[in-house]
């Protein structure tokens, strides 16, 4: 039976990069790196003599299933070694992406925009139809062109004074509209998070 997802695993060109990627600019926490060149890891992965080098990242803040400490695992191959060139558009088959939730996906298109990240959009694109309507998302790429996705989820748009959701192609994120809106969605969301009953040691017997 399965129990959880232990993590999920891309390979990438260089290891030492990709980790200084996913942690200085997407903003995961690093757990712990490991060079695997034994019998065991050959029979593990199909190719004799396999030669890999790991890092385990973490997304913050966040639970792990059940014997796991991280989430993500990135792997770059010494031996077979690493070939390039391989189309990583996702309407091939097993070309797969991961999304992240965040919490301002304007805010976040903003910030990594600068530090150069390439988007497959010109700014976050609004969720119309389906179970994430009213939600925000986008894709980008990571250093070896493999595709990410932020996603906000619907509930918490940022609202303007007419109730209608924001846009960043009308207010950007340094806009008092925008920040006035960020702040009302906070606002909100204390309301709906805070504890509407308050446990004893009854409760908790």
């Amino acid at each position: 039976m399965i129990k959880g997802i232990f993590h999920v695993s891309f390979s990438v060109k260089d290891i030492d990069a990709s980790v200084k990627w996913y942690t200085e600019v997407l903003g995961l926490e690093y757990f712990r790196s490991q060079e695997q060149h034994n019998e065991y890891t050959g029979k593990l992965v199909g190719y004799p003599d396999a030669h890999l080098k790991v890092a385990q990242l973490k997304v913050p803040g966040q639970p792990f299933a059940e014997g796991a400490n991280h989430h993500i695992e990135l792997v770059q191959y010494i031996l077979p070694p690493t070939r390039e060139g391989n189309d990583l558009n996702t309407y091939n088959i097993a070309n797969g992406h991961w999304a992240f939730i965040v919490d301002d996906i304007h805010a976040e298109f903003t910030r990594l925009s600068a530090l150069g990240v390439r988007f497959k959009h010109s700014h976050p694109v609004a969720i119309e139809a389906g179970v994430n309507k009213g939600g925000f998302a986008i894709y980008l790429y990571d250093l070896d062109g493999i595709t990410l996705e932020l996603l906000q989820p619907n509930g918490t748009p940022l609202l303007g004074e007419d109730g209608t959701p924001l846009s960043v192609t009308h207010y950007g994120p340094g806009s008092k509209a925008y920040q006035k809106a960020k702040a009302a969605r906070s606002a909100r969301l204390a309301v709906l998070l805070k504890p509407k009953h308050k446990m004893t040691l009854t409760d908790a017997e």
